[in-house]
């Protein structure tokens, strides 16, 4: 992403659109894999804390991916709506597709 990333969603900066590489499969792979890690978590530390914990996380991954996107769809109008067409939100492939 180099100069394009951002830890932030700002109205007053437009960025390149970037959908190549790794965003050929998914449009949030950091938060994809932010997840799994929590997953994983659960997995290792399986008590009701972690897995209360774990599902919050995954909540607020959706929810602050979301909030990127209607951002996004702002910004780059039908070229992110193609975009979002072509890809899944979190993992590679049409059955796990989500708009």
């Amino acid at each position: 992403m180099g100069k394009n990333w951002r830890m932030g969603v700002s109205e007053t900066q437009k960025t390149e659109l970037i959908t190549d590489g790794v965003f050929a499969y998914v449009r949030h792979p950091i938060y994809a894999l932010s997840m799994l890690l929590m997953i994983c978590s659960v997995i290792v530390v399986p008590t009701l804390p972690m897995l209360v914990v774990a599902v919050i996380h995954i909540v607020l991954m959706n929810v602050k991916a979301h909030n990127e996107e209607r951002h996004l769809s702002k910004v780059h109008g039908e070229q992110y709506q193609r975009y979002l067409q072509r890809t899944s939100r979190f993992f590679p492939g049409s059955l796990l597709r989500r708009r």
